[in-house]
């Protein structure tokens, strides 16, 4: 069965959603990443995807998930050059749609955060519709919207400087779980600033991260 967070196309299908006052330590946080045919996201597709659970204010990685993902369609050399995923590494590999109940039950009740969240979402919603299901993305987080609020604009937000001027290993950068994690570590390195500046519920950095929507407007890719 199909849960809510992905539903046929026909109908609108509500589900709970966090409040935007439930506190930042109450909160289910799901970091994701996605690795991709290339970043433009009505006509890319997912070859990779994981995610990792905050649970109690410590990375849970063993309870996320981390799937390689037939796309359907080759892979380029550019993108191969990128995350070092190759067609024959994926030809026995699940569709998306496959893996569909597994991402859903992953996220169910949760807030997904990640670096440039906003791209991987637009993938998911991209796979989910050629499912012929429509994609109800939970309450999202932005890693490089908090960091530009708290650093400034100007600063070099990109995930590996960002990790770096906090104290975060990365380990398999360009891996969907590498990626995740590290958001995942840099989210909770942020936690104590952002917690001093008065951002002390899910509402808070929710504000925080569509304050910031000139710096995503600056860093969108092609086909957001």
């Amino acid at each position: 069965m199909i849960s809510m967070l992905f539903s046929r196309l026909r109908g609108k299908p509500q589900r709970p959603t966090p409040p935007d006052d439930l506190s930042v330590s109450a909160l289910h946080v799901v970091a994701l990443d996605c690795e991709t045919t290339g970043l433009d996201t009505r006509r890319d597709r997912i070859v990779s995807i994981a995610t990792v659970p905050i649970v109690a204010g410590r990375l849970d990685v063993d309870a996320g998930f981390d799937r390689l993902v037939n796309p359907g369609c080759p892979i380029p050399a550019r993108s191969t050059g990128v995350h070092g995923i190759r067609d024959e590494h994926v030809v026995a590999q699940p569709a998306f749609s496959a893996i569909l109940p597994e991402l859903a039950a992953s996220l169910e009740e949760a807030v997904m955060l990640g670096h440039e969240i906003g791209f991987d979402a637009a993938m998911i919603r991209r796979e989910a519709r050629l499912a012929r299901l429509r994609w109800l993305p939970p309450p999202m987080i932005d890693t490089m919207l908090l960091g530009a609020a708290l650093m400034g604009e100007s600063a070099d937000l990109r995930l590996e400087s960002m990790a770096a001027r906090l104290d975060v290993e990365v380990r398999g950068r360009h891996t969907a779980l590498g990626d995740a994690r590290a958001a995942a570590e840099i989210f909770l390195r942020l936690l104590p600033e952002l917690a001093a500046r008065g951002a002390t519920c899910l509402g808070d950095l929710r504000a925080i991260c569509r304050g910031q929507e000139r710096v995503l407007r600056h860093r969108l890719g092609p086909g957001w």
